[in-house]
């Protein structure tokens, strides 16, 4: 009679833990250090797939009844036989349904979780299908954008070649003489637009390069070297201080395009009634190598600019020659290599970029 009532108080419990796992949202099954059903819920028997009412199912042994999931049985019959392991699974059920189980260790035996991610799993896959989508149609635009511009450089060009002709040889009778220089004007423009197009696919193409350590000092001199002529006509001071982080990790090609349209720009658009002065340096800060870069120069309004700033073509001084390229190029880079960009400027007083190169290459 005393185990009579111990089992019947056994069974008690069991009930009891049925019906209040029976409205979880997902599946729950526990097993005993054999390998029995010790309680299991209605969800749990619809995602395993198993057989009998759920009632006869406890005191049952789990393996049997899951020979239909292959890689779940083999999964529980190494948990009973090399000691318990938590362990999660992601596998097909019936009607295409995903569900993820967990098995997590009990102080008799093991919880086992099941729950439905169809829907997740869906979303997964359809935005995975939309990012493959979206990278060929930007890979096709880029194509076309690369193709329609090479294109167009020949025709442009013998255009420009006519008019100089027809110049030379005083074709355009002088009435006609400013429509001439206009469509000439336009022609050279457009060329120069054609030129910067195929500029920047090309150098869109180099982006993710291998990353290397690199002495910004050696490259900064790389840089002086290419715009020798342009420091010397317009007379600019330069400040270089590269001691607190002389070495960077970075692909070298990108560092010399970033250093090059900064020292590029700052000179094109330095102030004609002072000095110019333009400083440049590398400090760490925390785990990412930050290149400081500042001038006098003309500064830009960024209550006007701040969200063109970046743009291809965006230009914020007309009064001189450009196509509003450098800093695309520069921010293109940037990001390519999870770097930020940080920017202070003010009409009359000069610019400040603080790129922080990119994070934890230090």
């Amino acid at each position: 009679m005393r185990y009579n009532r111990r089992h019947s108080g056994n069974t008690e419990v069991k009930e009891y833990l049925m019906s209040l796992i029976g409205s979880a949202p997902y599946g729950l099954l526990a097993i005993d250090l054999e390998g029995n059903i010790t309680i299991a819920n209605g969800l749990a028997k619809e995602y395993l797939r198993l057989e009998g009412q759920l009632s006869e199912l406890v005191d049952q042994p789990l393996l049997p009844l899951t020979s239909h999931i292959p890689i779940f049985e083999e999964i529980i019959r190494k948990c009973l036989e090399q000691g318990r392991k938590p362990f999660d699974l992601e596998y097909i059920g019936s009607g295409d349904r995903y569900v993820n189980i967990k098995g997590r260790l009990i102080l008799n035996g093991l919880l086992i979780t099941i729950e439905d991610i169809t829907n997740r799993v869906i979303a997964e896959q359809r935005l995975k299908v939309q990012a493959e989508e979206l990278a060929t149609s930007n890979k096709e635009l880029e194509e076309f954008a690369y193709l329609s511009s090479h294109d167009m450089k020949s025709p442009i060009l013998s255009l420009e070649g006519l008019m100089n002709m027809m110049e030379k040889n005083k074709a355009v009778k002088p009435e006609f003489s400013n429509l001439f220089e206009m469509a000439r004007n336009s022609t050279h423009q457009m060329r120069k637009t054609i030129m910067a197009l195929n500029e920047i696919i090309a150098f869109r193409k180099t982006l993710k390069l291998e990353a290397k350590p690199v002495d910004v000092g050696e490259v900064w001199q790389e840089v002086l070297a290419v715009v020798q002529q342009q420091v010397v006509a317009s007379g600019v001071v330069l400040h270089a201080d590269f001691s607190r982080c002389p070495t960077v990790w970075y692909p070298p090609v990108h560092l010399k395009s970033i250093l090059q349209n900064l020292l590029t720009n700052a000179i094109k658009y330095r102030r004609e009634d002072a000095v110019s002065e333009i400083s440049v340096s590398t400090y760490p800060d925390g785990r990412s190598p930050v290149l400081e870069f500042s001038d006098n120069g003309l500064g830009i309004d960024l209550k006007l600019f701040r969200s063109k700033l970046y743009g291809l073509f965006q230009r914020f001084h007309t009064h001189t020659e450009g196509m509003g390229i450098g800093l695309h190029m520069i921010a293109s880079i940037v990001r390519s290599y999870n770097g930020k960009i940080n920017i202070k400027s003010k009409p009359g007083h000069g610019t400040t970029f603080k790129i922080h190169l990119s994070h934890d290459t230090l």
